[in-house]
């Protein structure tokens, strides 16, 4: 992944993307919820404040080519006409691509205000790990910018060359210690077949893995939704859920 590269990278819309992996849209959204995929915002003179630990460096094209800002180093603010106690925390003005720490709130509810949320500068140098700033620092904006799923995009150079699912090394780390997916996959995935079957056995939809998926793509198509298809349906769905051995008929 050469610089000029990281220059020319094309960012592309939710949509776009899941249409390039062959997934659905709510499979990449539910991959980009889990930290699957990196996930960013286009901020333009965004305000945002480090701390004592977090702060940006002089900006570099090479380290962060995806983001630029001015530094406005740490005011001290007046109050009724005497000086404040000085705020040491660093301001900067953002202007480009950020990686927005409430990306989850944004698909699951449809929309965030940024706020004072955490905003995530994605970094190329020897230290990939995202430098983090609060969005509107100075708390001039109040609730600040509303963020909606338009507003999401996806680096297409980050996006694997296939349809297995699976992104290329990305240069988000994350903050939070989780249990490896190859641990909890297998019965993630048995536990949800349980459910399907369960779900199926209760409804009126016929015990045929083919027909009961034609009357569900019918439903799917009247959502908008773009997936799943028939044959991924009938074949690795509805068909490993009705082979679940039961103990008790």
């Amino acid at each position: 992944m050469n610089q000029r590269n990281l220059k020319d990278v094309e960012f592309i819309s939710i949509k776009d993307a899941a249409k390039k992996l062959r997934i659905s849209a709510a499979t990449l959204k539910a991959r980009i919820i889990q930290g699957r995929y990196l996930a960013l915002v286009h901020v333009c003179e965004q305000w945002a404040c480090g701390t004592h630990e977090e702060f940006l460096p002089p900006h570099d094209c090479k380290t962060f080519p995806w983001t630029r800002w001015k530094d406005h180093g740490s005011p001290i603010f007046e109050s009724g006409g005497n000086f404040a106690q000085p705020d040491r925390r660093p301001r900067y003005e953002l202007d480009g691509w950020v990686i927005y720490d409430s990306v989850a709130q944004v698909l699951t509810d449809g929309a965030s205000f940024m706020g004072a949320k955490w905003l995530g500068v994605p970094s190329f140098g020897e230290d990939t790990t995202p430098v983090y700033v609060a969005a509107n620092g100075d708390n001039r904006f109040n609730n600040g910018r509303r963020v909606t799923e338009e507003d999401i995009y996806l680096p297409d150079m980050l996006l694997p060359q296939g349809d297995d699912g699976f992104p290329l090394p990305s240069v988000k780390k994350s903050k939070r210690i989780t249990v490896s997916e190859s641990k909890v996959r297998p019965q993630r995935e048995q536990n949800l077949l349980r459910v399907i079957e369960g779900l199926w056995m209760l409804s009126s939809l016929p015990r045929a893995p083919n027909v009961t998926a034609d009357k569900l793509s019918a439903l799917f198509d009247t959502w908008g939704w773009d997936g799943p298809g028939k044959s991924t349906m009938a074949d690795t769905i509805l068909k490993p859920a009705s082979q679940l051995p039961k103990a008790k008929s």
